[in-house]
């Protein structure tokens, strides 16, 4: 009777694995679903969003030049070009931040060599026309491995968002300085900041202040991009203390300079 009872709570017990095994790779599958679902949605938010606004602009403006080339002033019709110009740039960039998004989550190949962080940082400054940008380079910087274009784009992104979202007024500070065997890069804006709660929030995949298909929040994708570049790296990201602001620090490993002579 013994053994019997010991069949049957075996097969119970059996039964019950199987049952539960399978409920939990249902309920993985579900909420692998639900969380591709719920990208999507903030996908198709952002770019109706983001694609819309600056593709509207350059339509308007090609329209405006098309129906009154030869009644508008010439500098008037030289703002028109400088405006679509500036928006044409815009899309580019989400464009492209969307791209490295997507390669991000794929699993991001680097072509990296020994780089100087000085020359990425000025090659960032020199893509945009704004005379609010101040660089500040405490040492001799040690190289670090990696890729230009990629590292370019991570810092690129954070200089961006800084320039954004403080005043037209202020300057945004870019201190690079040696410690530990680690290259920190400083990106320090004026601007209002950033909530305690959103401090790591703020490098999630889409996460803005932006509320619904209004407002002035972001893409979201920026950051993200930013965060994921910087990684790859072998370097963090994070949002650092600051009395007025907003401070990104990026860290990098540096190299040895007996590997690269």
């Amino acid at each position: 009777m013994s053994n019997i009872d010991d069949i049957v709570n075996l097969l119970i017990f059996l039964i019950i694995a199987v049952i539960t095994s399978y409920l939990a790779a249902f309920y993985r599958t579900q909420q692998e679903a639900l969380k591709r679902a719920e990208l999507r949605a903030s996908i198709l938010m952002s770019v109706s969003h983001d694609l819309r606004t600056p593709l509207s602009t350059i339509i308007g403006t090609l329209s405006t030049l098309q129906a009154y080339e030869d009644k508008l002033p010439k500098q008037e019709k030289a703002e028109l070009l400088s405006g679509a110009l500036e928006e044409s740039h815009r899309l580019h960039r989400y464009i492209e931040n969307l791209l490295q998004a997507t390669k991000l989550q794929q699993g991001i190949k680097l072509n990296a060599v020994y780089l100087d962080v000085s020359n990425i940082v000025n090659k960032v400054v020199t893509r945009f026309t704004s005379n609010r940008l101040k660089i500040v380079q405490t040492d001799d910087l040690p190289m670090v491995y990696a890729s230009a274009y990629l590292l370019e784009q991570a810092i690129y992104n954070v200089v961006d968002n800084a320039l954004k979202y403080s005043p037209k007024e202020t300057t945004v500070t870019i201190t690079c300085l040696a410690r530990d065997n680690t290259v920190v890069i400083d990106i320090l804006d004026l601007g209002p900041g950033i909530n305690g709660k959103d401090k790591n929030a703020v490098f999630d995949l889409f996460f803005s202040t932006r509320q619904g298909d209004s407002g002035e929040g972001g893409t979201g994708i920026g950051l993200t991009v930013a965060k994921g570049l910087i990684e790859a790296h072998k370097g963090s990201i994070s949002i650092q203390p600051a009395s007025k602001g907003c401070t990104v620090r990026i860290i990098l490993p540096s190299v040895d300079e007996s590997k690269y002579e």
